[in-house]
């Protein structure tokens, strides 16, 4: 475990130093807990992400401009839904659905979305 030294440096280097302001009021367990969590920060990709957060907190809420005339529907070869297939299709989908959902990164919310949206009831041991 990389020291509160070494620690503290990698946090200026990416503008973030004030993150341990009260480090010294910690008792031993949540300060090495702290000092865990910020050791494999990046100090590059830390000042990035830092700076995209302050650049998008500065701009006015809503869409962003012109989002409207970019947005577009998709076409209707393009959108499926189990519900509304020939009967064929549904079973099909609720065959290989619960498959092809654990195979797919994120696949728990991914999942949810489909027994909810689409699919019907499935039993969690088929999950």
């Amino acid at each position: 475990m990389a020291s509160e030294r070494d620690v503290r440096a990698r946090l200026q280097r990416a503008g973030q130093e004030h993150l341990l302001r009260f480090c010294a009021e910690l008792a031993p367990g949540p300060r090495a807990a702290l000092l865990a969590e910020l050791e494999p920060l990046e100090p590059e990709a830390l000042r990035e992400h830092c700076r995209n957060a302050a650049a998008a907190c500065a701009r006015p809420p809503g869409p962003p401009p012109g989002l409207a005339t970019r947005l577009r529907p998709l076409p209707p070869e393009r959108v499926g839904s189990a519900s509304r297939s020939d009967p064929e299709t549904r079973r099909l989908w609720e065959e290989e659905a619960p498959a092809r959902v654990h195979s797919w990164p994120l696949g728990l919310e991914v999942r949810e979305v489909l027994l909810e949206e689409s699919l019907p009831r499935v039993p969690a041991a088929h999950l």
